[in-house]
């Protein structure tokens, strides 16, 4: 059975993960030019639904110096399951949530990490009541997260994000390896796991992280990832993400 906890909560979650992915991909060029301020956007689709996020990080110090940073992030978006407490009928839901997480920044020569930990809020809106639900309403919970990114040789990368939350006891995790193609992005394997106390679903998929592009003073980096998951819903199904970073 889908439930409302074990989506909707999780893709929450999900979402907060995939936005922090362009966040360290630019390793490389902030060790030349280190930025302040980064804002992001993304979307997540896959078969039972479709997630967008908006949001920044602040980093008073410097991308290329250890210290505080703040990420502060919204999401939004409608997924769908079937209520065992309704007979298995379809149920339609909507949600938006947002986080606000201090954290610290540290980086040791081609490897950065931040971890953060702050205030998580959600809405959930059911197309109809569904009494086998608790994720209904309004939430107030504590998230945390971490990211690290890595580069082994000048020619590959590896990373590894997590972020859970108090709100559905959903959690989340992606590992990603990449090698740079024509000096342009990298390019390789990603495995993303998330789930809670009654969910579980696997990705499995390949990404792209990196790829640059400039407009006027801006500079916008574009990552995405196309998959397929495998749930213990038995609703298998492909995945697709595309986010965008904007670097200051």
């Amino acid at each position: 059975m889908f439930s409302v906890v074990r989506v909707a909560a999780v893709a929450a979650a999900v979402c907060c993960l995939v936005c922090t992915v362009g966040r360290v991909a630019a390793a490389e060029e902030q060790q030349r030019d280190p930025i302040t301020l980064l804002l992001f956007s993304g979307i997540d689709l896959w078969r039972d639904g479709a997630f967008a996020h908006d949001g920044f990080v602040w980093i008073p110090a410097g991308s290329g110096h250890d210290g505080f940073v703040l990420k502060a992030m919204m999401t939004d978006g409608i997924y769908r399951y079937s209520a065992g407490a309704l007979n298995y009928a379809q149920v339609t839901g909507w949600m938006a949530g947002g986080a606000v997480m201090p954290g610290m920044h540290f980086k040791r020569g081609g490897v950065s990490i931040a971890v953060y930990a702050g205030v998580d809020m959600q809405v959930h809106h059911l197309s109809q009541y569904d009494p086998g639900n608790s994720l209904q309403g309004q939430f107030v919970g504590a998230r945390a997260a971490l990211d690290l990114w890595a580069e082994p040789t000048p020619q590959t990368m590896v990373m590894a994000s997590g972020t859970m939350t108090t709100i559905g006891g959903a959690y989340a995790a992606r590992i990603a390896a990449g090698w740079r193609v024509f000096d342009r992005f990298y390019l390789g394997p990603e495995v993303v796991a998330f789930g809670g106390p009654e969910y579980r679903q696997l990705r499995l998929g390949a990404h792209v992280t990196g790829l640059k592009a400039y407009l006027f003073d801006w500079r916008f980096e574009w990552h995405g990832g196309v998959g397929y998951a495998f749930d213990d819903d038995d609703r298998d199904g492909a995945y697709g993400r595309l986010g965008v970073l904007v670097r200051h």
